[in-house]
């Protein structure tokens, strides 16, 4: 996309989508940034597998949860940038709905607040997630001095190491629920601004299909046939139902996302995966799944991340699904057409003077 802006012309640029670029530009570092957070998360599953299996070593298992910390401490960074560039993305493809609807100018204010209120909870949620990799990466440095005690068959001093470990993941953990929470404040925030602008969208072209309607009713009454009405109402209610499913879609997978978030957030906060466990059975596998020994937030908790097709669904459906159905769906003919005359009213005046010579 950011070739095809650079062989534009300057006319070109002036009927294409003023924020083009842009977009383009925060796809393209989201998409990068994307890669390098599911990438990490897959590794950090891999070796939270292994290393809960009961036939391994233990030096060898806290090395492998170690490794996994590490690798959630990449995923922490990087996924509030990545939901970053997405969720000003979204926010952009309002603005192409917003002209179209000819939304008054004063609640443009509102349109800053809104992304300012986006901006500013993603911001929160990368600063929440960095203390959370502060300590994360401290409990995987407790895991290595574990497999190292194991190793040397020190197993109290390994044990203790283990305590350790358990204990300063779950202040993590903890720690991180505000960056879901953030995330919960800011998918809520995308969905209402969606059903606003998209009702006022509907409405415009329910009055303009009215107005069609009208127009045939006169000429019918004077005798006067023309196939013109009944393309342009068609076109109409085509264009309207466009909206409406584009809107609808975008409303479900963000709220879809939004009930997730918010479930993820109040396990991080309630879970007690770091408590004494000397009484609860020393197989990790069995232990996170006995409701004796840990609370319901730390097994559910436990299978989400033993379950990570429920989570990526999630994300596919509300991320990359949503924005290409999302922008497809603003990137109609006509919507682009009323965008760039409204946005550049010398484009109508040359393209009427063209019109008479």
């Amino acid at each position: 996309m950011l070739f095809r802006w650079r062989r534009m012309d300057e006319e070109g640029r002036l009927r294409a989508w003023r924020l083009y670029g842009w977009f383009s530009g925060l796809i393209l570092c989201g998409s990068c940034v994307g890669a390098v957070t599911w990438l990490a998360w897959m590794f950090r599953i891999v070796n939270n597998f292994k290393g809960s299996v009961a036939t391994t070593e233990w030096s060898q298992r806290t090395q492998l949860l170690g490794l996994s910390i590490h690798w959630l401490v990449v995923f922490s960074v990087t996924y509030p940038v990545d939901l970053l560039c997405l969720s000003v993305a979204k926010l952009m493809i309002l603005d192409r709905m917003s002209v179209f609807a000819s939304i008054p100018k004063h609640w443009a204010l509102w349109g800053k607040f809104v992304m300012a209120v986006v901006v500013a909870g993603n911001v929160v949620g990368l600063a929440g997630n960095a203390a959370t990799a502060f300590y994360l990466e401290k409990g995987a440095a407790s895991y290595l001095l574990a497999s190292t005690s194991y190793s040397s068959n020190n197993t109290k001093d390994g044990q203790r190491y283990f305590d350790v470990s358990q204990q300063r993941i779950q202040y993590a953990y903890t720690i991180g629920s505000v960056q879901s929470f953030c995330e919960v404040v800011v998918l809520l925030l995308i969905v209402f601004a969606f059903v606003v602008v998209g009702i006022a969208c509907a409405r415009r072209i329910s009055l303009a299909l009215i107005g069609v309607e009208r127009a045939a009713q006169y000429a019918r009454s004077h005798e006067v046939s023309s196939p013109l009405f009944a393309q342009a109402a068609a076109e109409g209610r085509k264009l309207r139902l466009q909206v409406l499913l584009t809107s609808g879609f975008v409303f479900a997978s963000l709220l879809l996302r939004s009930v997730y978030s918010t479930m993820y957030a109040v396990v991080n906060q309630l879970q007690d995966s770091g408590k004494d466990f000397s009484h609860c059975s020393p197989v990790l596998s069995q232990r996170f799944c006995d409701a004796s020994c840990y609370n319901v937030f730390t097994l559910m908790h436990r299978w989400m991340t033993r379950t990570p097709e429920f989570q990526l669904t999630i994300v596919l459906i509300s991320s990359p699904l949503t924005l290409l159905v999302a922008l497809y769906g603003m990137s109609n003919k006509i919507i682009s057409h009323r965008e760039q005359y409204a946005a550049h009213p010398s484009i109508l005046a040359k393209s009427k003077s063209r019109g008479r010579t």
